[in-house]
């Protein structure tokens, strides 16, 4: 027990010694918390983000992506998980849906990023498609699914993801997404945006922008990418605002 308890003491040190502010919290901590899981919802409820990255620039008391972080962690979705790190674009929270079964993300968005940069706070979600997603086409003779495209039985290419993109902000204290655009699409490979592949003798157009998918749920009707999200999602309000928290509800 002496052991336990010396060991639960210098976790709780060290999570002191991450912030700044520790004079003022430290006797705070010392008095009212038994044990590491009080002194972590301690700091929380001061409006800090609690991680084991010590050197992680991107936590600080009540910054608008901390905020950001406590409100996912109150979500009752218990397939989210989060976490904050450092990229090119600035901090980043990613939230995504844990489950490692593919099956369970088909049709619907599974990764969320929120980045906070020295300008504006950006946004990125992934929608998985699933094969009912991809209309019915016919390309240089050959009857074709963008979900799994083929030619005499060789696979070319497996569009499985569509990016969407938008801005965020801090609203009443919740988190606010807007202007939300259909960005791209990526391939299965990897995930990275293909415009073009080859279908015999012809250079199918491969883009957001193109009739490659089901349009209100038929799969005989061509449209774009933004058509099968507004018919798939239509919870999600493109061009308007969405609260962070109805995305979560839907991972």
């Amino acid at each position: 027990m002496d052991i336990m308890k010396k060991n639960i003491n210098e976790e709780i040190k060290r999570i002191k010694s991450l912030f700044t502010e520790e004079r003022l919290y430290g006797n705070l901590v010392n008095e009212t918390c038994d044990d590491l899981g009080d002194a972590v919802e301690f700091l929380q409820t001061q409006g800090y983000s609690i991680t084991k990255d010590v050197e992680n620039p991107c936590i600080g008391s009540n910054t608008d992506l901390s905020l950001a972080y406590n409100e996912v962690k109150n979500t009752t979705n218990t397939a989210v998980v989060s976490r904050i790190d450092s990229t090119d674009y600035g901090c980043r929270l990613k939230i995504f849906n844990k489950s490692p079964n593919d099956t369970a993300r088909e049709g619907s968005i599974f990764t969320i990023n929120l980045y906070e940069g020295t300008t504006q706070k950006q946004f990125t979600a992934y929608y998985m498609l699933k094969s009912e997603d991809a209309c019915k086409m016919s390309v240089a003779g050959y009857d074709v699914n963008i979900y799994d495209l083929q030619v005499l039985g060789v696979s070319l290419l497996k569009v499985r993801y569509i990016k969407i993109w938008g801005t965020w902000e801090i609203d009443g204290g919740k988190v606010k997404l807007k202007n939300a655009e259909v960005d791209a699409i990526l391939n299965d490979k990897e995930k990275k945006v293909t415009k073009t592949v080859k279908v015999s003798t012809v250079n199918l157009n491969i883009g957001h922008n193109q009739n490659l998918f089901t349009k209100n749920g038929d799969q005989n009707q061509c449209g774009k990418a933004i058509e099968l999200l507004q018919h798939n999602l239509p919870w999600l309000t493109f061009g308007g605002v969405t609260d962070l928290e109805t995305l979560i509800s839907k991972i």
